[in-house]
């Protein structure tokens, strides 16, 4: 993370606050995208092996 950013969320702890919490739900939305997405790549997988 960059030290910029964590000097803001140091210097204004409300500002920090939403920031973090806005990249928290960013990364949870993309994890939970990309486990949905291993889980149909690796489903396919398994189909294709079984043949």
């Amino acid at each position: 993370m960059s030290d910029d950013l964590l000097a803001i969320c140091d210097e204004y702890p409300d500002i920090g606050y939403k920031v973090m919490k806005n990249l928290a739900k960013i990364l949870c939305k993309r994890l939970v995208e990309t486990n949905q997405n291993v889980l149909k790549l690796t489903t396919a997988f398994s189909l294709v092996l079984e043949r």
